[in-house]
């Protein structure tokens, strides 16, 4: 049963390799003993023999004389061929022998030379010369593999450094000296004292690989792999990432505050891992600021139930994926993966997710102030503030028709009316926030009427009211007073008259907040005929004034920039008419004789005849009314006014002279209503010296009324009368024409003179 035909050869590369046979035999019970034994292969420095063979440890057991399925002819003399390495450094003589160890647990250990025992064998080994302690990692997440390793100088070997560092990728382990057999690749080629490389991998890549590192020195590489410059596992590099796909279910619990999600997992392998994610704002990559992880589940779970934490509000995405044993997974979502959003999730409680006390108020017409209170369980809220003027905000305008104000970390507002609205408006708040698990902000466009929206719009008005366009005036001298009226133009109204001291009406604009201008009366009215009155406050007042009307509607608003209609000249005039007072006879065209007077002057014309004749009447300005009465005397009461014919610029009263003498009192009115009141005594020629009683109504425009004279005593004082009645008229009539002058409009004179007037005139100037 001994091993026979033992041989020994030292390789080129530096391993030993041992030759021997099996007995050859027919013996059935030798061949059938053999078929269950094993050899054992020693090696020594001196010979082998049974006495120093106990000491040793086999190099090499369990190695079968025949294999199972060999049959008698195949083990007879079967060849048997075993390569060994002998360790780095070796250099020396060394016997191998073989020992068969039978089924009984016997041993056959003759270790004759030449059968099991060789003769000296002379082994030279190469010391290592490569890296060691090789190893390396790969990367899923940037599909790489990171090599590393230990230089053998690092560790004190004597090892030169004028090398290169090769480092190689292969598929199959290096066992034994199959280096030369196996496919492999440069991945890299380092200087002399590298000690990693990072193999980035390109496209995808899905298998087992091992990683060697040896040194190169010119054209000889130590390619033993007889220390640890080679990987003994593999490791997987793969960048291929498992994808899921189908439909994620999600649904919402409010009362147990948590979401459901269910999908549809398939037939996936053992080593998968499901993944789900969340994040508050829609997402397709699972890179995104805010997506989060929430678990990990086993390859084969189809349902998760996510539990909110307290004060969470919001709307949130989900997504399911799949990571395999080196941790790809995708990182892209599209459609046909499964995800689900935006789920709605709060446990707070809907009133509470809105602001609330909404307050809106006019401050004046211009601007609307808004106020709330806080949403309660956020931090950074930002508020949007609303409008709408087609009625009550709400959700489905908010994208529309109603318009955003402005957007606030405060919780008040104002919104500034421009100039020329006039609207009915509702106002909103509405809230964006971030809440609790949230990492973006949630726009939460919950309107409840009553809290974060008003029902009833208020009004916002700065159009200012139209302009009153027939505002028209009437002035009365006599009390001073300035009759005003328009027609309404907005109800509710109020009405302001403005006054600045003389004559503006030539402008064609009037600002009433220019210099000059000031309130003098106001006034309201909803009636469509608006009239008011104004009184001076004394009678020293310019004899022109221009008047300005302006509207005022229920929100303040005025327009204090008018156009002709709203602005009127009116003339004050508080001085009562001079009159020039004349007796014409039926008989003759001229004049008898004429005199002026002014209010409350008395005068008398002599020499009359007696029956028909009329009394001129005209006035230093025009008149608008006149009227005569016949005073009474102790035999006749006075008689009514009579009103006097106005005849071109001329005013008759009709008289009747049957007495000695006659004493009528005149009136007369202006344009402005101011009044003045005469009194004339008409003498006949037969006139008596006899007394008279005249009315005493008027008592205070002739000093007491009319005295008694004799005849001559009166013609001297008319005499005197008339000479300082001339010297007055002359005085008062230089003062009239340069008032009239300065005051009033010059009329161009029609016609030539009359001969009275001519007369007149003569009288005066001769």
């Amino acid at each position: 049963m001994e091993a026979r035909e033992i041989s020994v050869s030292f390789n080129s590369n530096e391993s030993t390799t041992i030759f021997w046979k099996n007995l050859e035999t027919n013996d059935y019970i030798l061949l059938d003993t053999l078929n269950e034994s094993t050899y054992e292969i020693y090696r020594s420095t001196s010979p082998l023999n049974s006495s120093n063979l106990a000491s040793m440890t086999p190099i090499a057991d369990g190695i079968e004389a025949c294999l199972g399925e060999d049959d008698y002819s195949t083990c007879s003399g079967k060849s048997h061929e075993y390569v060994w390495q002998s360790p780095p450094g070796t250099e020396g003589t060394y016997y191998y022998g073989v020992v068969t160890n039978l089924p009984n647990g016997s041993t056959i250990a003759d270790l004759n030379s030449g059968h099991s025992q060789s003769t000296g064998l002379w082994e030279d080994v190469h010391p290592i010369w490569a890296p060691l302690r090789v190893s390396a990692e790969y990367d899923p997440a940037n599909s790489s593999t990171s090599i590393h390793w230990v230089n053998a100088d690092e560790v004190g070997l004597d090892v030169p450094s004028n090398r290169t560092i090769w480092v190689w990728r292969h598929l199959v382990p290096i066992a034994g000296n199959n280096w030369d057999e196996i496919d492999s690749s440069i991945v890299a080629t380092l200087s002399h004292n590298a000690t990693s490389f990072v193999h980035q991998h390109i496209g995808e890549i899905e298998e087992e690989a091992y990683y060697s590192v040896t040194y190169r020195y010119d054209t000889w590489e130590d390619s033993r792999f007889i220390g640890t410059n080679t990987l003994l596992e593999p490791i997987r590099e793969d960048n291929v990432a498992p994808e899921l796909f189908g439909q994620l279910q999600a649904t919402f619990n409010p009362t147990l505050g948590a979401t459901n999600l269910s999908w549809d997992g398939g037939v996936l392998e053992e080593n998968f891992t499901i993944q789900v994610w969340r994040s508050s704002s829609e997402f397709s990559s699972l890179t995104q600021n805010g997506v989060e992880l929430l678990a990990e589940l086993p390859y084969n779970t189809t349902t998760y139930v996510h539990h909110l934490v307290p004060e969470s509000n919001g709307e949130f995405w989900y997504a399911i994926t799949l990571k395999d044993e080196v941790g790809n997974r995708i990182s892209d979502l599209n459609s046909a993966n499964p995800i689900a959003g935006p789920i709605h999730e709060t446990n707070i409680g809907t009133i509470l997710t809105v602001p609330s006390g909404l307050v809106v108020e006019s401050k004046s017409s211009a601007l609307t102030t808004i106020s709330w209170e806080p949403v309660p369980y956020v931090t950074d809220a930002i508020y949007d503030v609303w409008m709408s003027t087609l009625g009550e905000v709400t959700e489905s305008c908010l994208n529309s028709t109603c318009s955003k104000v402005v957007s606030t970390n405060s919780t008040t507002a104002e919104n500034a009316i421009s100039i020329g609205i006039e609207r009915d408006t509702w106002y909103a708040v509405t809230v964006v926030a971030t809440w609790a698990q949230s990492t973006t902000p949630y726009q939460s466009n919950l309107l409840i009427s009553g809290r974060n929206t008003i029902s009833s719009s208020i009004r916002e008005d700065t159009k200012s009211p139209s302009q009153v366009n027939d505002f028209s005036a009437t002035f009365d001298g006599s009390t001073r007073t300035v009759s005003f009226t328009w027609s309404a133009v907005e109800e509710n109204s109020t009405y302001q008259i403005w006054r600045k001291a003389g004559d503006w009406s030539s402008q064609t604009n009037w600002d009433l907040e220019s210099s000059g201008w000031e309130v003098v009366k106001s006034t309201s009215g909803s009636s469509q005929a608006i009239s008011t009155n104004y009184t001076l406050p004394s009678a020293n007042t310019d004899l022109t004034a221009t008047y300005a009307v302006s509207v005022s509607d229920q929100a303040g608003n005025s327009d204090l920039n008018l156009n002709p209609g709203a602005v009127i000249l009116v003339d004050e005039d508080m001085l009562t008419p001079s009159l020039l007072l004349g007796i014409v006879t039926n008989e003759s065209e001229t004049p008898l004789e004429q005199t002026w007077l002014t209010n409350g002057m008395t005068t008398a014309f002599d020499g009359v005849p007696v029956g028909m004749s009329h009394l001129t009447i005209r006035g230093g300005e025009q008149l608008s009314e006149v009227s005569c009465r016949l005073l009474g005397n102790q035999s006749e009461q006075t008689s009514p006014y009579y009103s006097a014919e106005l005849e071109v610029a001329t005013w008759k009263c009709e008289l009747d002279l049957t007495a000695a003498s006659m004493t009528m009192e005149i009136k007369a009115l202006d344009t402005a209503g101011n009044p003045s009141y005469v009194v004339l005594t008409l003498k006949s020629v037969s006139e008596q010296s006899l007394p008279q009683s005249v009315d005493d109504s008027h008592d205070d425009l002739n000093d007491g009324g009319i005295k008694e004279s004799t005849s001559s005593e009166l013609e001297s004082e008319n005499n005197l009368l008339r000479m300082g009645f001339l010297v007055l008229a002359v005085l008062l009539f230089i003062v009239v024409i340069l008032m009239l002058v300065k005051n009033r409009e010059p009329k161009t004179p029609e016609g030539l003179p009359s001969k009275a007037e001519d007369r007149w005139v003569d009288r005066f100037v001769g």
